[in-house]
This record gives structure tokens, sequence and C-alpha cells, in this order.
């Protein structure tokens, strides 16, 4: 399904947020973006969610690969330890740059999907899917 619907953009790239991708592969994906930052900020940041406690947190940490290991896999990395957003979106534009400029120079190869790892860090991402998801309704009738 992902795979189709990074076919089916037109636009020049395209951002997916895979749980667990590089746990479970990453198949048409052409690069990647870790978001990182230090154990004890992680935790910090996932235990304000609703709904999230320590106990989850410690089963959905020990699903997945260690930072310093997304690290080492990632394309590209944006460090978010100071939780400085501006610096932080800073260094997701110079990603953007970088992957434009790429992509300009290899017409045969234009970069086409990018994983973010966002997880919430750079910028909330539930209330953009929220409102996306109650105007639907209206703009399919």
């Amino acid at each position: 399904e992902r795979e189709r619907f990074v076919r089916d953009q037109t636009c020049w790239l395209v951002g997916v947020d895979i749980p667990l991708l590089f746990e479970t592969g990453a198949e048409g994906i052409d690069h990647t973006v870790a978001v990182s930052c230090g154990r004890d900020e992680q935790r910090r940041r996932a235990l304000k969610r609703e709904g999230m406690t320590p106990a989850k947190l410690d089963a959905i940490l020990g699903r997945q690969l260690a930072d310093e290991d997304r690290v080492a896999r990632a394309d590209f990395v944006v460090e978010t330890d100071c939780y400085d957003k501006a610096r932080a979106r800073g260094q997701a534009a110079a990603v953007v740059e970088e992957l434009w400029g790429a992509s300009s120079l290899d017409e045969a190869a234009p970069c086409r999907a990018v994983s973010f790892d966002l997880d919430n860090t750079l910028w909330p991402t539930w209330p953009p899917i929220a409102e996306a998801k109650n105007a639907l309704p209206s703009l399919i009738r």
C-alpha cells in the first residue's frame, strides 16, 4: 500500500512517517531522516502524551532499535536534544534542500520517497491529521 501511495504522488518529494521503519524494512524508501534526542529526553516527551504510561513506553521502546542504531542507519539526522524547534526545523530544511539538489541533478533517479521519523518532535503531527480527517467527509460529498 505504501509503495502504491508513493508511486501515485505527482510531487518531487513524498515524506512518509513509518513506525519501526528500520526494524521492518525500508522498501520503496529512497532516503531516511531520523529525529534524535537523548534517552531521558525521549522518555520525558513520550510520557507527556495522553494515555502513555511508563509500562506502555517500555513495551514500545523494547520493539525499537536503540537511538544510536537508528542514527547510524539513517541517511540524515535531525538532532533535537536541546528542543530548539527553530534549529531542528533548520536542520530539516537543510535535508530537503540537499534532496532537492540531488533530485534536480539526477533526472534518471529522482528522489521520490523519504521517511521522516518525526514522532511529534519537529512539529505536532496529530493536529493536521485530525483536521484533515474531520474535513474529509465534506470534501467527498
